[in-house]
């Protein structure tokens, strides 16, 4: 499968799912076999984060937050690196995560993601991976998944049976306030995968 056996207008995939279900690895080797890019929206989220941060803006401040995030020049280079202002960025690191989890929970934060990912993804195609990715960003997407992975708690409540972070952490922050929540579209085909980690 490729985008051309896809038409010229089928080349945006949407795979959705909750956090450290394996969706970005899912997503990257779709894009590759695709030859669309890979749309990193967690590592723009993690942007607006790092950039209250340095801006000493309070990421607990939906309006403040917002207008951030609608200010920063979001993009990715050929290798899929993130580009602000088409200077590279690192938005590694747990730090980066929590600030990312802190300001997506905003609406504003939200809105000004959502838009700047049409773009991107409507630009040349993409696949993209999210919680909200093919019911909110890419609704109209032709090829969406929701991707997950049962998970086995310990009793820490944090951490799977891999010791990956769970969903108690950036998943639990947004889906149970209804702002970018976990949702699977009607019909979006639910796939439960465990090869990945086995």
């Amino acid at each position: 499968m490729t985008a051309e056996s896809l038409g010229p207008v089928a080349t945006i995939g949407a795979i959705d799912g909750p956090a450290a279900s394996g969706k970005s690895s899912v997503a990257k080797l779709l894009a590759m076999r695709l030859g669309v890019p890979f749309l990193n929206t967690g590592a723009m989220y993690r942007a607006v984060g790092r950039a209250c941060h340095e801006a000493g803006v309070d990421h607990d401040d939906p309006g403040a937050a917002g207008q951030v995030a609608e200010a920063l020049e979001l993009d990715f280079d050929s290798s899929g690196g993130l580009l602000v202002g088409g200077q590279p960025w690192n938005v590694n690191g747990e730090q980066m995560g929590d600030w990312a989890s802190r300001v997506a929970v905003h609406q504003p934060v939200r809105e000004a993601m959502v838009a700047r990912q049409r773009v991107l993804g409507q630009r040349s195609g993409c696949v993209a991976e999210g919680r909200d990715i093919g019911t909110v960003v890419f609704p109209a997407a032709p090829l969406k998944v929701f991707w997950w992975r049962p998970l086995v708690f310990v009793p820490s409540g944090v951490l799977n049976r891999k010791g990956i972070p769970s969903e108690q952490g950036a998943t639990r922050r947004s889906s149970w306030i209804g702002i970018g929540g976990i949702a699977s579209a009607r019909s979006l085909p639910c796939v439960p995968h465990r090869g990945l980690w086995n």
